[in-house]
């Protein structure tokens, strides 16, 4: 949440500090700013005060961080209703406008899809943090504007440095910065930079990015020199410390819930993962950190511990029963392709089907990425039901819009046994600038499971043989390293 109490008080203590107003019109305009001001930290604003003091014949003499506050405040206050857009513009067109009024018109630029105007404002606020007003709170946003950004490698480097000026950190616990940092270590090894992406390496901590380092091979010097900072034990057992320390200040943390779990699962403690679900769910409200009802990632989580364990049947009945879940207030699309995919795996393929029937008069909902898994799973459960032209048919879709989810690609093409296709897929990904979904199939895991049902034994034959293939091994080998580790690979989220 944006700090307005904090920032209310910094304007009331410039008003404070204004030339002591000596004419009547002086003495009126600092009677509206004061109210108008004290409202504000009450969160009591009036678009029609602020108007007041913008059209008053004495608004141009106030100091200009005074001006820019004053065009700031509705917009804070959610009163600025169509004017927001103009208003965020004249607070930040002040030459002493805050770093909390640039960062404003950050989110604002980036939520209308304005990229040059926000990549600018963004460098903008970095640098005027030292006011240290700066407030980039909304995690969903920036990562969804950097993954807008795929396609521009400058414009990421300068995201990336932007944040890193501004030490940012995300609001919330459902999305880490460590892709954002990783891929800007890479940028500048590239580049020739090792000092610059050794800076930006060591500010990884989860697991996951540790992964990514080791298979990466041009990071297999920096790795060698310094291996304990890429331990990713160690990096797992720390994460589980402090997503434990914040279920324990908040139970009903749904965030906080699933991240101990999943941490639990990738150390191998599956049974120690859906005791603490299990217990969680107990709780009769489980909030995330945008207090919406976070219960369906739970309820997933739950699934997936029970499948860990073996106990697909139970697993199967989790999944459902999260699907059933409100997904943000409206049809629960998440956990729907979730349960399709654990009734794949299982060999229910009609009910994978029927599963999915709901989805397809709700494409509204369901983003490229999502509608990728959907046809994915469609294509599984005919493939598994012998159903081989409908199979082909949802595989042409899945072949049209394979750069939305390469690695929905890669296991349709896998269900259906082709092998040109899977070999293509994994091709891709190792080439691309994030090639962790492909390098990490290459490497092992200690960790001792269950045996999987035998269609998805069944897949990951194919999926091995594939890898073999000379073209594949020599686009991993320009890359990769094979590793094996101390945490469960199949639980990690790349």
């Amino acid at each position: 949440m944006i700090r307005l109490a904090a920032f209310a008080a910094a304007t009331a203590v410039l008003l404070a500090t204004a030339a002591p107003a000596r004419a009547d019109d002086e003495k009126d305009l600092a009677r509206l700013l004061l109210a108008a001001t004290s409202d504000f930290q009450k969160r009591e604003c009036k678009m029609s005060d602020w108007e007041r003091i913008i059209a008053h014949p004495r608004f141009s003499a106030l100091p200009s961080r005074i001006r820019s506050s004053s065009y700031l405040i509705p917009v804070l206050c959610g009163v600025g209703g169509k004017r927001t857009p103009d208003l965020i513009g004249a607070a930040t067109a002040e030459p002493d406008a805050s770093a909390l009024a640039w960062s404003i018109r950050f989110l604002q630029s980036a939520a209308t899809d304005q990229r040059a105007d926000a990549l600018q404002a963004l460098e903008t606020t970095a640098e005027k943090s030292g006011d240290q007003t700066a407030e980039i709170h909304n995690d969903e946003l920036v990562f969804d504007f950097w993954r807008r950004l795929k396609d521009d490698k400058v414009a990421r480097r300068r995201m990336a440095s932007a944040l890193d000026r501004l030490d940012w950190q995300p609001a919330g616990r459902t999305f880490i910065p460590d892709p954002i940092w990783l891929a800007q270590a890479r940028a500048l090894l590239d580049a020739g930079d090792k000092a610059g992406a050794e800076r930006f390496l060591r500010k990884l901590s989860h697991p996951e990015s540790m992964v990514q380092v080791r298979i990466d091979r041009r990071f297999e010097t920096i790795v060698e020199a310094q291996p304990d900072a890429f331990d990713v034990k160690f990096a797992a057992l720390a994460t589980l410390a402090a997503n434990q320390a914040e279920l324990q200040k908040n139970p009903a943390d749904a965030e906080a819930l699933q991240a101990v779990a999943y941490d639990l699962r990738m150390l191998g403690r599956f049974g120690e993962a859906l005791d603490v679900l299990d217990a969680g769910l107990k709780a009769p409200v489980l909030k995330n950190s945008r207090g919406d009802d976070g219960r369906n990632w739970v309820a997933n989580e739950r699934a997936y511990a029970l499948a860990d364990l073996g106990r697909y049947d139970e697993a199967v009945k989790a999944m459902s029963e999260a699907s059933g879940e409100n997904e943000r207030g409206g049809v629960n699309v998440s956990q729907t392709i979730n349960l399709a995919s654990v009734l794949n795996e299982v060999g229910r393929y009609q009910e994978a089907l029927d599963a999915l029937a709901p989805l397809s008069r709700r494409k509204d909902r369901v983003s490229p990425y999502g509608q990728m898994w959907i046809a994915f799973n469609r294509v599984c459960a005919h493939a598994g039901l012998g159903q081989i032209a409908q199979a082909k048919a949802e595989m042409a879709y899945v072949e049209q819009h394979a750069e939305a989810n390469r690695s929905a690609h890669r296991d349709a093409a896998t269900c259906i046994g082709d092998e040109e296709a899977i070999a293509r897929s994994l091709i891709a990904q190792l080439t691309s600038d994030t090639p962790e979904k492909a390098l990490v199939l290459f490497s092992k895991s200690r960790i001792e499971t269950p045996p999987r049902p035998p269609r998805a034994k069944l897949l990951a034959e194919r999926l091995a043989k594939a890898q073999k293939r000379p073209d594949v091994q020599a686009a991993f080998s320009a890359i990769g390293r094979a590793d094996t580790f101390d945490v469960y690979l199949d639980a990690m989220q790349f």
